[in-house]
């Protein structure tokens, strides 16, 4: 059974219901994608340059027999996976983070099959909560001095020039990463809807990596206090007193949206 951060990525599967072997870069220690690929693609291939994230997806994913989890440095995989070997290549948040985009595009040009092969770019906001009557962004929400001062940590300058160069969707010229004489890429947004019980919400929280980062960060009461506050925010916005045992009874909607690049080898 699919966890539920895997599962959110069923928006997206029509994207890759052609590919039989896939390449995720940058599974990070949790694997979500890696673990939705492996239901619909027969062979599921996930790196990451730290030996511990793959330690720990490794832990996650010990059930899932289709997957090959493997740590590799740096861009240059000559070694360790041979040319045209994958149908598609996908980073999940991942792309802006390299340090050598350039060096990567080449690797990537080397690994996909010919023609057809497909580097798939996804990238996505953190999740927003809403109900028929209030709005959230909830790491907008959910802020302290020592949270923002964790996101800030990973967005340095190098990441943002990445980002903006290779990644936002709302740059002004989009170009084929793998080649600029190919059409330019194809541009996909998704959304992934479930409903969350406000009561429930530091769960919610968890799931995502930099908010576990925070709280390993700042600690557990520290953590467990900026969730208070998240959950008497939304119940005052929503008219409750916030020992209204209502607070049991309130259900937002969490939505994730995916943007989706994807880029064709001629």
């Amino acid at each position: 059974m699919m966890r539920p951060e895997a599962e959110e990525f069923n928006c997206v599967k029509d994207i890759f219901e052609a590919c039989t072997d896939v390449l995720e870069v940058g599974c990070g220690e949790h694997a979500y994608l890696a673990e939705f690929l492996a239901t619909i693609c027969a062979n599921v291939t996930a790196i990451d340059s730290s030996e511990e994230a793959i330690s720990r997806a490794r832990a996650c994913l010990d059930h899932v027999p289709n997957v090959r989890l493997m740590r590799v440095d740096a861009t240059d995989w000559t070694d360790v996976l041979p040319g045209g070997s994958f149908d598609a290549v996908v980073l999940y948040r991942a792309l802006h983070f390299l340090a050598d985009v350039p060096a990567f595009l080449s690797e990537a040009r080397r690994l996909l099959k010919r023609p057809g092969g497909r580097l798939i770019v996804m990238n996505s906001p953190l999740f927003d909560l809403t109900s028929d009557r209030v709005g959230v962004h909830v790491f907008r929400d959910f802020c302290s001095d020592v949270f923002s001062a964790q996101l800030e940590s990973y967005w340095t300058p190098n990441v943002a020039q990445n980002f903006a160069t290779y990644c936002d969707p709302t740059r002004p010229r989009l170009v084929n990463l793998l080649s600029e004489e190919s059409p330019g890429p194809i541009l996909k947004t998704f959304r992934h809807t479930t409903e969350v019980p406000l009561i429930d919400i530091r769960s919610e929280v968890l799931r995502a990596t930099v908010a576990s980062q925070f709280l390993e960060a700042a600690g557990e009461e520290s953590f467990d206090r900026e969730i208070l506050r998240l959950q008497e925010r939304i119940l005052i916005l929503h008219g409750f007193d916030i020992t209204d045992l209502l607070f049991e009874n309130l259900v937002l909607t969490k939505t994730v949206t995916f943007h989706v690049e994807i880029h064709t080898l001629n």
